[in-house]
């Protein structure tokens, strides 16, 4: 569609809105189309109102009839240059068309518009929404001795021709017509300029002639010059990915019409065939491959993006990228090009679950402490014999075990001069490295929980007696881990708030000296305190007849040990 301005050479002289009454245009005497009032079909509305005059106003025109509709009474007598104008809607069949005729004082003959009828019959077709149209009435006596005539056959109906918003004008209020004959498409050069070719015409002469462009950069206009009756220029050189808009304006002087926007693309080609793993992807990074683009320019890498971020950049057609899962894995790739980078490729969105690590509990030690280290997380995977984990210098994993494909007890010792503070924690299973960054923090050993007491500090082999054993914090389990060394057999274990206390039997052959007692409550060992194992006392002969201590009587002596241990 063309847009125009009316310049102030140009004036109204005289207008009817057709609103507020029918304007006084006249059907002729027999004419069963013409109707005036508010559309309930075609345009359903005026140009500018509720109201217009149109050839069917609530259905389809009639088949086989011609419909005339005469132009109200006004003098043209002293206009220098009269011009009509008026909006129009149309959905006309084929074989039917409308058109404008004038009366000469004889005869009423054909009426043609500045730039020509659509069509050879007249106007035909569908105007796509309410258009504009000129009539130089130069040489007519009244604007009467103008009317509208439409012409419908026997066969196929349209909806119909529908008029509004008539006006006269004395002056050149007709705008050049502009038809666009070539433009720029999508292109890999880059210099320019990006030619623009026109057929430009006007009911005057055409004084100029421009093509206007913009991006989202820069925008510009460059002059279009005649040559042959082709006006032609061209659009400057634009960097690799640019979407450029332009359009053509041209001026007879007066009035101004322009083309609708058009649109080509700058860029420099993508790569095709970009592909990941098929199916499921249960890992941290993943492998993509991709075809390079075909292209005059030189390809010097290629850029990885996810959603749109640079995640990798490689001179070869193939990556392995981090992959993040729920749904965030969705990648293109890029062509870098000796004069600047490519378009994106077509996406590809794996489908992947990501292997992570949750939980560690406890997540801090003591220096000197000796911990049971729960780690848990999920999509692990983890297989027994096949997994490592690290904690980085001062902290030795000593035993790995692998509870469920999801889980890992460790047993984990901390030097005593292992230095304070947190460190990442480090699993590999299989081909999958997972980092938890500052997942356990080494603390002071001054603060550590230790035994500080153990009641009696000194056992006899042979005895039988209970222990108790006092930590310096209260601990929080229901059941411990006692271990007091070769040659004690403990009984029974009783654990409240800060103290455990322990029933034993020290066998008469227990190894005789000191030795250290620790305590596990399931998350760390606790040590301080050592036991003493003294020899048996000696049996003494005094003045009671009782029968010395023989083999018989350690006999006995052990039986009621054994009886006792159960």
């Amino acid at each position: 569609m063309i847009l125009f301005v009316f310049a102030a050479l140009a004036d109204p002289v005289d207008s009817w809105n057709l609103q507020q009454d029918d304007g006084g245009l006249v059907p002729a005497a027999s004419d069963i189309q013409w109707a005036w009032g508010a559309p309930s079909v075609g345009p359903a509305s005026g140009a500018t109102g509720t109201r217009a005059w149109g050839t069917g106003l609530h259905g389809p025109y009639l088949n086989d009839a011609v419909g005339r509709l005469r132009l109200p009474p006004r003098p043209l007598a002293g206009i220098s240059e009269p011009m009509l104008v008026f909006a129009h809607w149309s959905d006309i069949a084929d074989g039917d068309a409308a058109w404008v005729e004038a009366f000469d004082g004889t005869t009423w003959s054909v009426l043609e518009p500045p730039y020509g009828y659509p069509s050879s019959e007249g106007f035909t077709g569908s105007t796509l929404g309410w258009d504009t149209a000129f009539f130089d009435l130069g040489g007519l006596d009244d604007l009467s001795d103008v009317r509208l005539v439409f012409s419908a056959d026997a066969s196929v109906q349209g909806v119909g021709w529908f008029i509004d918003d008539l006006e006269l004008w004395d002056g050149d209020i007709v705008p050049p017509r502009i038809a666009t004959l070539s433009g720029p498409t999508d292109t890999e050069e880059l210099d320019g300029p990006y030619t623009v070719e026109a057929a430009i015409e006007d009911d005057h002469t055409v004084v100029e002639a421009f093509v206007f462009w913009e991006t989202a950069k820069a925008s510009g206009f460059e002059p279009l010059l005649e040559s042959g009756g082709t006006w032609a220029g061209g659009i400057p050189g634009q960097e690799p990915d640019t979407d450029v808009t332009w359009w053509i304006e041209a001026s007879d002087g007066v009035n101004v019409a322009d083309t609708d926007t058009e649109t080509f693309r700058v860029r420099l080609p993508a790569p095709t065939d970009l592909a990941g793993l098929d199916g499921r992807i249960v890992d941290v990074e993943a492998a993509l491959t991709w075809s390079a683009p075909a292209s005059s320019h030189v390809i010097e890498g290629y850029v990885v993006e996810r959603l749109g971020e640079t995640v990798a950049e490689v001179e070869d057609s193939e990556a392995t990228v981090e992959v993040l899962g729920d749904g965030e894995d969705e990648f293109a790739v890029r062509a870098l090009f000796d004069v600047g980078l490519g378009d994106a490729s077509d996406p590809v969105e794996l489908d992947v679950v990501r292997p992570q690590l949750i939980s560690v509990e406890p997540d801090s030690g003591y220096q000197s402490d000796t911990l049971t280290v729960r780690l848990e997380g999920e999509y692990l995977l983890l297989v027994e014999d096949d997994v490592d984990v690290g904690l980085g210098e001062g902290v030795d994993v000593l035993e790995v075990f692998v509870v469920d494909v999801d889980r890992l007890e460790l047993t984990v010792a901390v030097d005593e001069d292992a230095a304070e503070g947190f460190r990442d924690l480090l699993v590999r299973t299989g081909d999958v490295v997972l980092p938890l960054e500052d997942a356990f923090e080494v603390v002071n050993g001054a603060g550590r929980p230790a035994l500080v007491s153990v009641r009696p500090d000194a056992v006899r082999q042979g005895d039988v007696t209970t222990l108790v054993i006092t930590s310096s914090t209260e601990i929080d389990a229901e059941e411990v881990l006692l271990d007091l060394g070769d040659g004690i057999v403990i009984e029974e274990i009783r654990v409240e708030d800060d103290c455990v206390e322990a029933d034993i039997v020290v066998e008469p052959t227990a190894p005789l000296g000191t030795r250290p007692i620790t305590v596990d409550d399931g998350e760390r060992v606790f040590e301080g305190v050592e036991l003493r194992v003294r020899d048996a006392l000696p049996v003494t002969e005094g003045t009671c007849s009782h029968a010395p201590v023989n083999g018989l009587g350690l006999l006995g002596l052990l039986l009621g040990l054994l009886v006792r241990r159960r």
